[in-house]
């Protein structure tokens, strides 16, 4: 599976200052939503003059790790170097470093953001932490969730899966996963589990829970939860698709057919 699969963001339109600046919101790179984030999770800065005109995409290196300097940007949380998967003038992606993870068994408080381009440093911003955020990953306007069918090949109306079958989520934003993961890696093929409970509905109907964890091939951060779809579910309709891991629930638009 492409990485772009999982980091292509709409890029929102902003007018530009006389310098760069940031908004003070971070987004789930999957669901768009702004507030709390989590260790692990991909996220999407907004701001102008934040990087280069036209857009530059990261890639993992020889060592398999992402770079923590893009273009001549940089991104920190509590200090600690985030890996870069993408930078615009309006727009970075990137990843919260679990090492900011703090004590997940209380109130996780916030991370202090700071971007720099070149020499020239943007406002430094607090954003909350919490346990966990899901996000599912979309692949357009339909809202058509990132998901593979049983036979490896993505889920779309036109190829859509059977009752039954087991099908791949990907997301992000799933809070902690056991072997801890390694910031700006690619997940190896021996998968960390999520650590907090996981449950996924399809047409409001509950759908049996495979595996939930890290994905393989994957930067560190984006998970993967394997489902079986309700034999229950009426063939050839599209239906909502959420997860939820702990006590918080993924957005809501997020859809898959079923043949």
């Amino acid at each position: 599976m492409p990485l772009t699969f999982v980091t292509q963001i709409q890029i929102n339109n902003l007018l530009t200052p006389d310098g760069p600046c940031v908004s003070q919101i971070l987004q789930n790179a999957a669901s768009y939503a702004e507030g709390p984030v989590v260790p692990g999770e991909l996220v999407t800065i907004r701001g102008a003059g934040i990087g280069p005109v036209k857009g530059v995409w990261g890639e993992a290196g020889p060592d398999g790790m992402f770079p923590r300097e893009l273009a001549g940007v940089q991104v920190s949380f509590d200090g600690i170097p985030a890996p870069l998967l993408y930078v615009q003038e309006q727009q970075i992606n990137t990843v919260v470093p679990w090492e900011v993870a703090g004590d997940y068994n209380s109130t996780l408080g916030g991370t202090q953001v700071s971007v720099q381009i070149g020499s020239v440093a943007t406002n430094i911003f607090t954003n909350p932490l919490t346990g966990a955020a899901p996000g599912v990953f979309t692949t357009g306007a339909s809202n058509q969730a990132a998901v593979l069918n049983q036979d490896g090949t993505s889920n779309s109306p036109s190829n859509p899966a059977a009752p039954g079958s087991i099908i791949a989520i990907y997301g992000t934003g799933g809070g902690p996963v056991s072997p801890a993961g390694q910031t700006g890696a690619l997940s190896p093929l021996s998968r960390s589990q999520l650590a907090f409970p996981v449950a996924v509905q399809i047409g409001e109907q509950n759908a049996d829970v495979i595996y939930a964890g890290a994905a393989p091939g994957l930067i560190s951060g984006v998970f993967q939860i394997n489902v079986r779809v309700p034999d229950t579910l009426l063939q050839g309709a599209a239906y909502d698709l959420s997860v939820t891991i702990g006590s918080t629930t993924s957005q809501l638009q997020a859809t898959i057919s079923v043949q």
